[in-house]
């Protein structure tokens, strides 16, 4: 029995991961198709910066998203960076309503700068009125779409335990609204994702995982040759249990304890997608997607289950996973 479900599983990566050299020449055929603009949305929203210095490094840390959505095609809104409005919470409202007519394609929403807590409230500070989280959650309460919210700014971590849900994955720049030093981690977390030194599993591609994992990384070793104690502790909750992780609880790309829920929803969204992603068609890409947070949730229940058991569920999954991957465009011969 084992030795069938072990050669079933050898069938499902060849078949799945391999994807036929035979459809090659078809696939070259449709790749402009598969590469058509509109993978999704990215919003940055940045704060003032208040003094001369933090407000070059917003907008510098703004122009690196900006880039780096549009080398990965989505559909790219900055709002605070011009001088073409005096209400940036307007702009907001307004820009996310819009955004709500795409109900498959990611969304993702970056809060760059400065955060403040009074010891109630936590607000997010914008030119005109800031935007609070309860405003916030109402703003998002009706969105249907994938979305990524990163809080990139001080006094950013209450995010997870107002926003958590299902199909959202949030990263925040503090383990607290207490945390209200000024924060690195944003500009981190973009040179992270647009660097192809933080492809941890080596698949051409940066997720917003490993980015999360960098950044952190990146963030605690500034404040070690500075000689300074951390003021900001990234998390990150991609499980809608509002429990969050940090990047500590991860080796490599997998979680430390095996009950850790997270990480495998953050481990799918990609700024900037390898060639061979982009020539997947969306459904395709969806219901991949779900099949690999089967996966990983099978994973979880491995020391539970017993091993015939386990083993006969990964072989369904793994061959669901190889036909629905040889059902869709294959990448070029070239491709990575």
């Amino acid at each position: 029995m084992m030795r069938r479900i072990l050669r079933s599983i050898a069938v499902a990566l060849v078949l799945g991961w391999g994807l036929g050299f035979s459809r090659q020449c078809e696939a070259q055929e449709t790749e402009s198709a598969g590469q058509q603009p509109g993978r999704g949305t990215l919003i940055v929203v940045v704060s003032p910066g208040g003094e001369p210095e933090f407000e070059e490094l917003f907008r510098d840390w703004a122009e690196s998203w900006r880039r780096a959505g549009e080398a990965g095609q989505l559909q790219t809104h900055l709002i605070g960076v011009d001088d073409s409005s005096t209400n940036d919470l307007d702009v907001l409202k307004e820009t996310l309503a819009t955004a709500q007519s795409e109900v498959n394609l990611p969304l993702w929403l970056v809060l760059l700068g400065h955060g403040t807590f009074d010891g109630r409230d936590t607000k997010f500070i914008l030119r005109g009125p800031d935007l609070t989280i309860p405003q916030l959650t109402n703003m998002l309460a009706s969105q249907q779409r994938p979305l990524a919210i990163i809080g990139a700014h001080s006094a950013s971590g209450e995010l997870i335990k107002e926003l958590t849900g299902p199909n959202r994955v949030i990263v925040t720049a503090t383990k607290s609204p207490s945390e209200v030093n000024f924060s690195h981690f944003g500009g981190f977390l973009i040179k992270a994702l647009s660097a192809p030194t933080s492809d941890l599993d080596k698949d051409h591609q940066v997720s917003l995982l490993e980015g999360f994992l960098v950044a952190s990384r990146m963030t605690q070793e500034f404040y070690e040759a500075d000689g300074r104690l951390a003021t900001e502790h990234a998390l990150m909750d991609d499980s809608g249990d509002g429990t969050p992780v940090r990047a500590e609880d991860f080796r490599g790309i997998q979680p430390v304890d095996p009950e850790i829920a997270d990480g495998a929803r953050a481990h799918q969204w990609h700024v900037i997608p390898s060639d061979s992603e982009r020539q997947l068609p969306a459904e395709i890409v969806q219901q991949r997607d779900a099949l690999e947070l089967k996966l990983a949730a099978l994973r979880r229940q491995k020391g539970a289950l017993g091993e015939e058991e386990y083993y006969r569920e990964l072989e369904v999954i793994l061959l669901d996973l190889a036909r629905l991957m040889q059902s869709g465009p294959t990448p070029p011969a070239n491709a990575p």
